[in-house]
């Protein structure tokens, strides 16, 4: 498995990587036909600050720059929080792997240290959401053992 360490995500790092998860985030959900085009990337700046009010240093929000050890370079991010609601439950909000870095074990290796960091944490739980559209990572979050707990479907009307 392809060796990574998760590190905390610098303000710079987080600069940056909002001004394009914002973008990629409306873009995803004008396809995913949750949002219209039309005032996409305010709303997607309106969750993120709503839910990242202190950004990368938000109280229960973990962000991580993903790091290949044999390269040293950042190649993506993660973005997790940890919830104490009915039990100890973690959510992952994001992971990206840079294009030029998939194919190589990096989504894998990251998603199996935010669970053992999560875990030791105390959470009992790694929820998610995924777009129905995403079937690479929906494969990817089943070959590591997620399953369906929620199903929403959805069917375009005409008028």
């Amino acid at each position: 498995m392809t060796r990574i360490r998760l590190t905390a995500m610098s303000s710079a790092a987080f600069a940056a990587w909002q001004a394009a998860g914002l973008e990629d985030y409306a873009r995803n959900r004008v396809r995913a036909g949750n949002w219209p085009a039309a005032g996409a990337l305010e709303r997607a700046r309106g969750e993120y600050e709503a839910l990242l009010p202190a950004r990368e240093k938000t109280p229960g929000h973990h962000l991580y720059a993903i790091v290949d050890q044999a390269t040293g370079a950042a190649v993506g991010m993660v973005w997790v929080s940890l919830t104490e609601a009915d039990f100890p439950l973690a959510f992952l909000y994001n992971i990206e792997v840079a294009a030029e870095a998939r194919g190589r074990g990096i989504g894998a290796a990251a998603l199996a240290e935010v669970e053992r960091l999560m875990a030791a944490r105390g959470a009992t739980q790694l929820d998610l959401q995924v777009f129905g559209f995403n079937e690479g990572a929906q494969a990817l979050y089943r070959r590591l053992g997620y399953g369906v707990a929620n199903v929403v479907m959805s069917k375009k009307l005409r008028p």
